[in-house]
């Protein structure tokens, strides 16, 4: 038993430590949602976010749903880390999925392209993809 308390607090020490020395995401980090239809003419229509979402695209398969996010890194820093969320609807606009995918090291004024996978995903119509975390 003193075996696994001592397990779990290196687990939380390690967490803390990790805590402090990973920057927090600036408070003006992008967190916004595009929808499917609408990724190709948000940009045109709005302020540039520091990360933008370009183009998204679905891949269906016998494993699941892959959404193909195309992002650009609009600020003059690397982004070290970025999540992003698919979310999964319906044709009444009830949630049946999310899905999750993510990647590291995006130059500053680079473009990448991020697969959001997702798996059991029964009666979808529609996706939005969100930005999540984005570390810098």
């Amino acid at each position: 038993m003193m075996k696994f308390f001592k397990i779990v607090a290196v687990f939380i020490g390690c967490m803390l430590v990790l805590g402090w020395l990973l920057p927090d995401a600036p408070a003006d980090a992008a967190a916004g949602t595009t929808s499917s239809s609408e990724a190709a003419t948000s940009a045109a229509t709005e302020d540039k976010q520091d990360l933008e979402i370009l183009k998204t695209s679905e891949t269906n398969n016998e494993f699941g749903r892959t959404v193909h996010v195309k992002v650009r890194n609009n600020t003059d820093r690397l982004i070290q880390y970025v999540d992003l969320k698919s979310v999964y609807y319906n044709k009444n606009k009830d949630i049946v999925g999310t899905g999750i995918g993510n990647a590291m090291n995006l130059a500053a004024g680079a473009t990448k392209t991020i697969d959001i996978m997702a798996m059991g995903i029964d009666g979808a119509t529609s996706y939005e993809v969100e930005v999540g975390n984005v570390l810098q």
